[in-house]
């Protein structure tokens, strides 16, 4: 049992998108995870499913920790060609993010958009503004978990023990404050 890390990244996306934004960052992992691969492979999806281009250039990688998303942020925002949006890889990477936009003076959200995954309230309710988040179905993953646990303790006295099964579960969207159109400016020229 595990986040559907792909449509997780498609879905987040495609928030942005829904905002108006087509000129997009990605502020992601350096570990060779499922999560960084998924989530990845959902933004550039989502990017071309919406007929736009996806850029390399504005994918930068680094430790999924705050100091990481500050650096990662720090590159791609302070491009001449910044991005209006920035999908981060977790909160922590998105906390960093918002430090990198301040120091830049830069408005969450009125100058950049932040989406991101985890919804670790302690971080995406201190933010301000709050941060808009994929949340991880930790308690739908614990219930599914004890639910087959269960099964299979029932199997032993009542037959035949029930096969593996590998399930993902969708990653809901928590909005809060940090998701909004991009600039009237970029919308005029772009």
């Amino acid at each position: 049992m595990v986040p559907d890390e792909y449509t997780t990244g498609f879905d987040a996306t495609k928030e942005l998108l829904r905002h108006g934004h087509r000129r997009m960052g990605f502020i992601t992992n350096v570990e060779d995870v499922p999560a960084t691969t998924g989530r990845l492979d959902g933004f550039r999806d989502a990017l071309r499913s919406a007929g736009v281009e996806y850029e390399e250039d504005l994918v930068a990688a680094d430790v999924s920790e705050t100091p990481g998303g500050y650096r990662a942020a720090l590159q791609l925002l302070s491009r001449s060609d910044r991005p209006t949006a920035i999908f981060a890889y977790n909160d922590r990477m998105a906390m960093g993010l918002y430090r990198a936009a301040r120091e830049l003076e830069l408005d969450i959200p009125k100058d950049l958009s932040v989406i991101s995954v985890d919804n670790q309230e302690i971080i995406a309710d201190g933010l301000y503004p709050g941060l808009t988040t994929m949340g991880l179905p930790h308690y739908e993953m614990g219930a599914w978990a004890v639910e087959h646990l269960i099964a299979r303790l029932k199997s032993v006295d009542d037959g035949p023990t029930p096969a593996p099964e590998h399930v993902v579960l969708r990653c809901p969207i928590v909005r809060r404050g940090s998701v909004a159109a991009p600039p009237r400016s970029v919308r005029s020229t772009g």
